[in-house]
């Protein structure tokens, strides 16, 4: 089984916007949708070293793997199986089939 059989799951990734509101004059923090249906595998964090209870990976929920992708942890977030994922770090895990590796922590709704 490759890697990419393991990719059972599809998330769509978001990017934070600014929204203008002309009546106001104020603008407002939003998610937009930049890209939908992005193959990945979704995993319960485990196994993963957390070296302090500072360290960001200490907050992890989840690991998301995914054909190589470009995140940024300050302007993206996704979403799967309904649920929203704050990114917390990206590792290139490289390899002969070159993924991505999205350390998450599931935001509680």
């Amino acid at each position: 089984m490759s890697f990419l059989d393991k990719l059972n799951k599809t998330m769509t990734l978001q990017t934070l916007t600014n929204v203008f509101d002309t009546d106001t004059g104020e603008t407002t923090p939003t998610w937009a949708n930049t890209t939908t249906g992005i193959a990945c595998a979704l995993q319960p964090r485990g196994g993963d070293k957390v070296f302090s209870d500072v360290d960001i990976y200490s907050k992890a929920t989840h690991k998301v793997y995914a054909i190589t992708l470009t995140v940024n942890p300050t302007t993206n977030r996704l979403i799967i199986d309904g649920n929203t994922y704050t990114i917390l770090g990206v590792e290139d895990m490289g390899g002969r089939e070159r993924f991505t590796k999205i350390i998450v922590e599931r935001v509680q709704q």
